[in-house]
């Protein structure tokens, strides 16, 4: 039969993992992203054409993978170059 500690130490132990777990995913994704914090809702109509309000977007940083190539630092390479 299991102690009243013992539900505690498992309760710990079980809310420890989730918060490393969480702390892993968003490490990850910082990582991928280069910038804090990675993704974001959106909170209002202004983009509703494209997107609707509670989705969520992954944030990235204009330079992380952009080739030396790409047009004027955009990161996008365009047809003739590529």
């Amino acid at each position: 039969m299991l102690r009243e500690t013992d539900h505690v130490v498992e309760l710990l132990r079980e809310a420890g993992s989730s918060a490393a777990i969480v702390l892993v995913i968003g490490l990850v994704l910082f990582g991928a992203s280069g910038v804090w914090p990675p993704m974001v809702a959106v909170e209002s109509g202004s983009m509703e054409l494209h997107m609707q309000r509670g989705d969520l977007v992954f944030l990235m940083d204009e330079q992380r993978f952009a080739p030396d190539v790409a047009t004027r630092r955009t990161g996008v390479v365009t047809y003739r170059t590529g």
